[in-house]
């Protein structure tokens, strides 16, 4: 039997977690569960969600049509580790991002409900919390749920599965895609435009560094922030009252004074989060790339004195084993897919026509979502 394509798996196994979810999604609302403590139904409900439909799910059907090990799946979805001080880079962006979808999300939010939409209010985190403030477990447990479980489960799914697969129809199509659907799959149209934005910035930095913690780690960072200041909130714990000083002078009234102050503050938070952009492509993919290009000048990583003569002047005669160098190099271009060491920063692969059929269940998937999250608007559906 012939191999699926990445494309025609990565768009399938999406297209089953969909149905799956959207199934699961009406099974929650329609059964009666009066009876049953709301907190063990909403903890279900979010395992099996996230768990199954989001980790487990694309990580076996990927791996059976595939025809490949788990390990070598785990590989494809950019598994791959990052230094402690991109940790630390990550930490800020996500800080910047939790900050940013404040205002993305207050400014949607005020937008569809000019609209006439009365549903809840979406917030940055994109879950659903149950915060008692007189248990610190609540806090630890709502975490997990709502920020640990969905930077795992849910990045495996969008950056590590689709973005990865989806690389054949080109990388900005691919961040794009896997964007629309990361925002479209939480079914609730007033997390679906800041879950698009914060997809992007996600999907960009999951190509740039070359792995898929950055992703996960910002995530976290987003989601647990707003798990974070609801508990603090009403426990009188530091930052409690960051949002409810945010929202006063989102209201008090000068028009001018606040959008003048939004847009300043707006503009200094993107530069810092390009800067800090900038300086994770630096810390991740530009090592590696570096590392290369010594190994195709024949100069080990510690003989930094001996590439600074090479790059100085060209009369330097390089090493014997040069014409050895450049075949590794080419080796190692070939094993990330790329063919020219530029490419190799940006993940860029040769393009191609997808199918019908890996066509049809990646629109399938989009007409879905994108269905039940017009009803949300339509009819208030949580």
């Amino acid at each position: 039997m012939k191999q699926a394509s990445k494309l025609f798996t990565v768009n399938l196994t999406y297209f089953v977690a969909v149905c799956l979810f959207v199934v699961v999604r009406l099974i929650n609302a329609v059964v009666n569960t009066d009876s049953i403590d709301s907190t063990l139904t909403s903890t279900i409900f979010t395992v099996i969600v996230e768990v199954v439909l989001l980790f487990i799910l694309p990580i076996v059907m990927y791996t059976l049509m595939r025809k490949q090990k788990v390990g070598q799946t785990f590989k494809d979805f950019k598994f791959n580790k990052i230094s402690p001080l991109a940790v630390l880079i990550c930490i800020l962006m996500g800080i910047c991002c939790f900050i940013l979808n404040l205002a993305v999300s207050a400014f949607f939010n005020g937008l569809i409900q000019l609209l006439g939409y009365e549903g809840g209010v979406g917030v940055s985190g994109g879950g659903t919390t149950v915060i008692d403030p007189n248990s610190v477990w609540a806090l630890i447990i709502n975490l997990v749920l709502v920020a640990l479980l969905p930077a795992i489960c849910e990045e495996t799914a969008h950056r590590g599965m689709l973005l990865q697969g989806m690389k054949k129809v080109g990388t900005v199509r691919a961040i794009v895609y896997s964007s629309l659907l990361f925002g479209l799959l939480h079914l609730n149209i007033n997390q679906t435009f800041y879950a698009i934005i914060l997809g992007l910035i996600m999907a960009a930095t999951v190509v740039m560094s070359g792995s898929i913690i950055p992703a996960m780690l910002i995530h976290f960072l987003n989601n647990g922030l707003s798990v974070y200041l609801a508990f603090a909130q009403q426990t009188g714990w530091f930052g409690g009252n960051i949002l409810p000083s945010v929202y006063a002078f989102l209201g008090s009234g000068n028009i001018i004074i606040v959008f003048i102050v939004s847009l300043v503050f707006l503009v200094v938070l993107i530069g810092v989060l390009f800067a800090l952009f900038m300086w994770l492509i630096r810390e991740t993919q530009g090592k590696r790339i570096s590392t290369l290009v010594k190994q195709a000048a024949g100069v080990t990583p510690e003989d930094s004195s001996k590439l600074a003569a090479i790059q100085k002047s060209k009369n330097v005669p390089l090493s014997a084993d040069y014409a050895k160098n450049i075949a590794v190099l080419n080796e190692m271009l070939a094993k990330y897919g790329v063919h020219t060491p530029e490419a190799l920063l940006f993940g860029a692969e040769k393009k191609e026509r997808p199918t019908v059929w890996e066509n049809f269940f990646f629109w399938g998937s989009v007409f879905l979502t994108g269905l039940v999250t017009i009803f949300t608007f339509v009819w208030g559906l949580i």
